[in-house]
């Protein structure tokens, strides 16, 4: 490649983050234009292995023709480590590098291609890509992945949060937003996965000078919760009966399940209020108190989430096929499945940690009708009801209007308002990402086992096109730096010291893990820090930070 005719000042950007970036002088002398550029991104932004040149909009730098066509004063050029641009993609540039794209990505997922993929390239010259992280770190595959996603029918804006990884195919942490279209594998298989937050009866100085005692009360939680009746009672005829509404997996009602799934005892550390700028100095205040204890809990739908992914033949299906509506109907029963489940897990809890007398009393000697005990049972539901602050689904797909309006002179206008307005349905897929909506004050950002969880606050400027920026998300935990594969050997690096790893004491509370390798599997150092996940959100202005829990008492599995 050779070099352009004169010296050219060149500002060198990290692909990955770039807030790094540097000036250097490209001298005229030079011979090897891309191999210099190279180099200088290995010393100037200490990047390494670069490999791939971008310019802004997507188009990748191969020959000295492409330098010399673009080249000038203070261009800026995006390095890479050989994953895929990130930011908008512009016509030109997803065209050119379309071939290469379908290419490196082919012989990864031959395997995981279902059969009648609907995939077609016209869609990805409209699809704008981002990934909202500054500092904390995102691996090139996850990348790869959301550019992946990108490429399906009808997508609109694909974006990677903070905690943006590698998943299977799909990468976790992001969000999308398509038209006409739905792609099932984007949500995965445990459809309406999520984190509910309840209050607890429990004090501070309980639960944070032993916790060792209040996790010997948590015994009896694993297996089959009382008979199929009382599980079927629970689930309600919402969820349960025609359809493949989830016969079959009742038995997993009120369970955890493993990977990342936990349920977390936490005490309020921080509660800090948010002013509003502006004149009338509006603030907002989460609802707890500093030293409340509160059970958080994240879970999905267990295998049943899994059956309705299975049943779909197709990667994309179009909105308005019979078979659209077939999936939908099956996965928002999947997510008030999921929820339920939720429920019942803190049920459990509550009634080990507050006494299985009095409130949480619930007495099997019923008539054969089981009238007496359905009427407690029902009376116990509406308990967890009040108890719960928090619920909210972050594996899911839903219908909304786009774009968004700005919160203070509307919400989101029903469906059937549609024709009013300049907006349009759409259909945003979420795989491990929050809703940030208008309607949804708070949220949390849990951290790795033993870390504090965050307590945010969306906010909606124009700044940020009302949500647009971020689609309507924000990361839903500090999401994996590390895979489970990797993590296996930290056993080596703590010689194989399971006490060590789960009954810390002090901040970290106590952790219940009698699973050896989900132990090294979801240890902290296999996590992002959260804290650097929740400030890149704060510094791209979508949220903020106004508190943190901090926990006692965590729960994995206990083999019983």
């Amino acid at each position: 490649m050779s070099s352009t005719s004169s010296s050219k000042r060149v500002t060198l950007a990290a692909n990955n983050k770039q807030t790094n970036k540097s000036i250097i002088l490209l001298p005229s002398s030079i011979t090897d234009t891309h191999r210099f550029l190279l180099d200088s991104a290995t010393k100037k932004l200490r990047i390494k292995k670069p490999s791939r040149i971008f310019v802004s909009g997507g188009r990748e730098l191969t020959s000295s023709t492409d330098y010399n066509s673009v080249l000038k004063n203070d261009i800026t050029l995006l390095i890479s480590s050989g994953e895929d641009y990130v930011g908008n993609i512009t016509h030109n540039a997803a065209v050119t590098g379309l071939n290469t794209l379908n290419n490196d990505n082919d012989d990864n997922n031959k395997n995981d291609q279902p059969e009648g993929i609907a995939t077609t390239t016209t869609e990805l010259p409209t699809c704008q890509v981002r990934v909202i992280a500054t500092d904390a770190p995102i691996e090139p595959t996850a990348v790869k992945q959301l550019h992946v996603a990108a490429k399906l029918p009808g997508m609109l804006h694909a974006v990677g949060q903070p905690d943006l990884h590698q998943g299977t195919k799909f990468p976790i942490g992001a969000a999308f937003v398509s038209k006409d279209w739905i792609s099932p594998p984007l949500i995965g298989g445990d459809i309406g996965c999520g984190i509910n937050w309840y209050r607890t009866t429990l004090k501070d100085h309980v639960v944070s000078s032993n916790p060792k005692k209040i996790a010997e009360r948590l015994k009896g939680l694993e297996g089959p919760w009382l008979t199929k009746r009382e599980r079927d009672w629970w689930l309600g005829e919402d969820t349960t009966g025609d359809d493949d509404g989830g016969e079959g997996f009742d038995e997993s009602i009120g369970t955890i399940g493993k990977g990342n799934h936990f349920a977390e005892i936490q005490v309020v550390e921080e509660v800090e209020e948010y002013v509003y700028p502006g004149e009338d100095e509006k603030t907002y205040r989460p609802p707890f108190v500093r030293g409340e204890v509160v059970l958080l809990v994240h879970s999905g739908s267990r295998g049943f989430g899994q059956h309705v992914l299975g049943k779909q033949k197709k990667e994309s299906i179009r909105a308005d096929s019979d078979e659209a509506v077939a999936y939908l109907k099956l996965h928002d029963k999947a997510c008030r499945w999921a929820r339920k489940n939720r429920d019942l897990i803190a049920f459990r809890f509550l009634q080990k940690l507050e006494g299985g007398g009095g409130e949480w009393e619930f007495d099997m000697n019923e008539d054969e009708e089981g009238q007496q005990s359905q009427a407690k049972l029902e009376t116990m539901i509406r308990k967890i009801q009040s108890r719960k602050v928090m619920d909210i689904w972050h594996n899911n797909v839903e219908k909304i209007l786009w774009p968004p309006h700005p919160p203070s002179t509307t919400a989101s206008p029903p469906l059937e308002d549609e024709a009013k307005s300049e907006q349009y349905p759409v259909y945003i897929h979420r795989k491990g990402a929050a809703p940030a909506t208008p309607s949804i004050p708070f949220l949390p950002l849990p951290g790795s086992r033993g870390t504090p969880t965050l307590i945010l606050h969306p906010i909606f400027t124009s700044s940020t096109g009302y949500g647009v920026h971020n689609l309507l998300s924000v990361a839903h935990g500090a999401g994996r730096n590390m895979s489970r594969s990797k993590a296996l050997n930290l056993s080596k690096k703590y010689r194989d010291n399971i006490t060590e790893m789960t009954q810390k004491g002090g901040d970290g509370g106590w952790v219940i893990c009698d699973d050896k390798a989900l132990v090294w599997e979801e240890a902290p150092e296999a996590y992002k820090d959260v804290i650097t996940v929740g400030e890149d959100m704060v510094k791209e202005g979508v949220c903020v930070i106004v508190g943190m829990m901090r926990p006692r008492v965590t729960y994995k599995v206990r083999h019983e």
